[in-house]
């Protein structure tokens, strides 16, 4: 039989006898500096899989998770945000209520004022467009300009590349955080052929009015979205600022985006053995996580978040 083993005195800093042992250091900082919680781990995976595809854009848009039965939030018995894989029974409502749109634009417009004091140059531009879309889901866009015509802006199309979506029990928002490749396309016979154009526009498969307010700081891009769905036009270009909206209903969208070709830089310099190059992809991915659910913080704290119906706005007929 083994005899039992010594016991031993506890460890202690001090070396005076007679001194009660030392209960610990208490830290100062993080024994892991590089740490990153499981979200923006993935995230960055995500993005460092995709950063250097061609004309690659990467998003993440405010909204809500639902259930096609019902078209209500999906609800979850976890108390912690998660991801969630959408299934043919699930779709993501990428737009947000009326209170939380206005709050986030507000913010914005405050940061904005507040960085000139403090030498952060955030910078703020409006754009309104109208969008074409044609059945094979190519998107023509166009600008109105002050003599009442309208110039074309580009036509692209986008192909959906991955797309992974978190589910905030606790906030009023989820976030979809979206891939796509977007591929230059042959413009519509604007200027050209009346007749062309007029053919044209029996290929069109819905028009939406959209009015932007983009924020720009460092790489990363805000846009807050007023989206109108609107009536065909059936003949003429000059005809697109009559077509009115239908059912005088507007979306309301919050995303945020990423400036791609600063990552790309970045992994380029990691993959040639930078690694303050990596520490950088990785910091801005973390920042791109915190920039997000900052938005989806503010867009919560208001008074009613909810989903309410398309908010309407009372948009005149050609306005």
């Amino acid at each position: 039989m083994l005899p039992p083993p010594k016991r031993q005195a506890p460890m202690s800093n001090n070396s005076g006898a007679g001194e009660a042992p030392a209960l610990g250091v208490i830290p100062t900082a993080p024994l892991f500096q590089n740490s990153v919680d499981d979200e923006t781990a993935a995230i960055a995976q995500l993005v460092s899989t995709h950063c250097m595809t061609g004309h690659v854009e990467i998003e993440a848009r405010l909204g809500q998770l639902c259930q096609k039965v019902n078209k209500q939030r999906v609800k979850n018995p976890w108390s912690k945000s998660s991801f969630i894989v959408e299934d043919a029974g699930t779709y993501f409502e990428a737009r947000v209520g009326e209170q939380s749109f206005f709050k986030v634009n507000q913010d914005m417009n405050h940061l904005v004022e507040s960085g000139r004091k403090q030498g952060r140059n955030v910078k703020y531009s409006k754009a309104k467009t109208f969008d074409v879309f044609t059945d094979g889901q190519a998107r023509h866009s166009f600008a109105p300009q002050k003599n009442g015509s309208f110039a074309h802006v580009e036509s692209v199309s986008k192909k959906k590349l991955q797309t992974l979506d978190i589910f905030n029990p606790k906030k009023a928002w989820d976030v979809r955080f979206r891939v796509a490749v977007e591929e230059v396309v042959a413009p519509p016979p604007v200027q050209t052929d009346c007749a062309a154009f007029d053919a044209f526009l029996k290929t069109v498969a819905k028009v939406r009015r959209k009015e932007r307010r983009s924020y720009q700081l460092d790489c990363f891009r805000i846009d807050l979205t007023t989206v109108e769905d609107c009536a065909v036009p059936k003949t003429g270009l000059e005809s697109l600022g009559q077509v009115g909206a239908l059912d005088a209903v507007v979306m309301l969208e919050v995303e945020v985006e990423l400036d791609v070709e600063v990552l790309r830089k970045e992994k380029a310099r990691a993959a040639a053995g930078h690694k303050e190059s990596q520490d950088r992809f990785t910091a801005l991915c973390r920042l791109f996580m915190d920039n997000v659910r900052g938005l989806a913080d503010a867009a919560s704290n208001v008074r009613n978040p909810t989903l309410a119906p398309l908010v309407t706005l009372g948009r005149r007929q050609g306005s």
